[in-house]
């Protein structure tokens, strides 16, 4: 991907699409469209000084330098709220489950390992078992992610 010195406008799967949200990680950007469907583009992978093996969630971890559909195990849901970190990203849904992906090895993911993942992969352990309370929020950066839990809902 050559550099950009000045706007430009983000086209291709995009085109005619609403974008709600929209996260900047390490090399990569992350865009939910009204519908609710998740975008993801830029470096998925290795490059110099950085290791993102697969934070884009297309099962690659090769340059994208276009919007991509992120499908895997989010298939047809909702997402409601996405985050992009450095090696890693995220999304919340409508239903209040939350899928990781990207660089694992301090387990950032919460996925109970220290993998990667290339495709999003649904967070169990306190935040799947704790179904009465309603993600607000996630984020990633660095070697780290948090969950934001309203534990008021009703």
């Amino acid at each position: 991907m050559e550099p950009q010195f000045s706007p430009k406008r983000v086209g291709g799967a995009l085109n005619g699409k609403r974008i709600t949200d929209f996260q900047l990680g390490l090399e990569s950007t992350a865009a939910v469209t009204r519908e609710g469907e998740m975008y993801m583009w830029g470096n998925s992978g290795e490059s110099e000084g950085s290791s993102g093996a697969g934070r884009l969630g297309l099962g690659h971890a090769n340059v994208q330098p276009t919007p991509v559909k992120v499908e895997g195990a989010l298939g047809e849901r909702r997402v409601i709220q996405i985050c992009a970190g450095s090696h890693h990203s995220g999304a919340v849904t409508d239903s209040g489950s939350v899928f990781m992906w990207g660089k694992g090895n301090y387990g950032q993911l919460g996925l109970g390992t220290k993998s990667e993942s290339l495709l999003p992969c649904q967070v169990g352990g306190e935040i799947h078992a704790a179904r009465t309370q309603h993600v607000v929020q996630i984020c990633a950066n660095g070697n780290h992610s948090a969950a934001l839990l309203d534990t008021f809902s009703s």
